[in-house]
């Protein structure tokens, strides 16, 4: 009976053992050697970035540095896999090498992208070409951009769609454009990693256009007679503005603010009843705020905004243009009022605008278009309460050409 126990609690022991051993094994990491043969222990990768190198040690040896060439693969704890590739880069002297370096593979496909530890370079292609530096740096200083050139040839397959001369040397633009070659050599291709990109979208856009408004002023000159009602003929006229957008929702949502300079003139007129003794020349600057929606149809972007608009006068040049108001009464004289008192050269007024526009891309990242804006709900244009006058726009018309220029940030 004792021996029996004996035998059982020795089982128990070696199995236990055993168990233990193997729980060891699974939770510490792995080094499988170019020759085929693995290992347990303990990897210290602290100056691994820094200077590519990789500590190794096990309960029965001390740590020590292994190198590139001597492994297949590292697996860390969190299955983070290490490899060694040999990596073809340009040295100072501009004359090409090839060395050993640790290595994790960011893009596995037709052409692999890998992340490349200890180097100035930092990632590397491979293709039909062998695995190169995609190399921009060296010690700091910009050496050349040699990196646009390799994917370009890397690429020759299917460059369609693929500007390489435009890929800036980023990981979000490497794996976009990897992926994308990928994608076009194997419809069935799916990216081991997916970019979460947040992109900023400024916009600045300057445009020149014509303002096209008629006028209406209705003279109260305090007398016996009812108001006169006064339509001033169409005045058209230069306008500039610069106009910034920011996108909200990418591209489709926009918040806007623009400021502009623009001039009004309207001739001598006359009818029947009244007279203008100058012209109206007036100039003012404005401000908007509003919101933009935008949507694509055939390459051409169609956007539809709304807002509200300051107007500051900047100069008037009617030197207080006089209406003369004639009844054709023979018991009443020929009669004068003005239309400005000296606060009108200082006023200020508030309109709501609508605006469409069509814009198409006619280079990255650059459009040209057309728009027609219109601005309503203005009273008291040109002068302050105290006149004896009221007058708003019967319409203002804004008609504008412009170019659109966008600035993309990517964090």
């Amino acid at each position: 009976m004792m021996k029996n126990k004996a035998i059982l609690i020795t089982f128990l022991f070696f199995f236990s053992a055993t168990f233990l051993n193997a729980q060891d094994n699974s939770g510490t990491d792995r080094v499988l050697y170019t020759n085929g043969s693995e290992e347990y222990g303990i990897i210290d990768l602290t100056d691994l970035n820094e200077k590519g190198i990789i500590y190794f040690s096990t309960d029965t040896e001390k740590k020590e540095i292994i190198y590139p060439s001597q492994i297949k693969e590292i697996t860390v704890k969190d299955n983070r896999v290490i490899i060694g590739k040999s990596v073809k880069y340009l040295n100072g002297d501009n004359e090409n090498r090839v060395d050993d370096y640790f290595a994790e593979t960011v893009i596995q496909g037709s052409v692999s992208l890998f992340k490349v530890f200890g180097t100035p370079f930092d990632y590397a292609l491979e293709s039909m070409n062998g695995v190169e530096a995609l190399q921009v740096t060296k010690n700091g200083d910009v050496i050349n951009e040699t990196y646009k050139g390799i994917f370009y040839l890397a690429f020759e397959d299917c460059r369609e769609g693929i500007k390489t001369l435009e890929i800036r040397f980023t990981l979000t633009d490497f794996i976009k454009a990897v992926n994308k070659y990928n994608s076009c050599m194997d419809p069935s291709y799916k990216s081991s990693i997916e970019v979460k990109v947040k992109e900023t979208l400024l916009e600045i856009e300057p445009r020149i256009g014509v303002n096209i408004s008629s006028l209406k002023v209705i003279v109260n000159d305090n007398s016996n007679y009812e108001p006169e009602e006064l339509d001033m003929n169409n005045s058209i006229s230069v306008g500039i503005g610069l106009v910034l957008r920011y996108g909200i929702i990418k591209d489709r949502i926009l918040l806007i603010s623009d400021i502009g300079y623009t001039k009004y003139q309207w001739d001598v007129s006359s009818g029947s009843k009244k007279t203008f003794s100058t012209p109206i020349e007036h100039r003012e600057a404005f401000f908007s705020l509003g919101m933009e929606g935008r949507y694509t149809v055939n390459d051409f972007d169609i956007h539809a905004t709304g807002g509200a608009r300051m107007n500051v006068t900047l100069f008037d040049q009617s030197q207080d243009p006089t209406v003369r108001l004639n009844y054709n009464d023979p018991n009443f004289p020929l009669r004068s009022t003005h239309l400005y008192s000296p606060s009108a050269r200082k006023s200020e007024y508030y309109a709501c605008f609508i605006e469409l526009g069509l814009a198409r891309e006619i280079k990255e990242n650059i459009a040209v278009g057309f728009s027609a804006k219109a601005n309503f709900g203005a009273e008291e244009v040109f002068t302050q309460k105290e006149d004896r006058h009221y007058d708003e726009f019967n319409y203002n018309i804004a008609l504008s050409f412009f170019a659109r220029y966008k600035l993309k940030f990517v964090k």
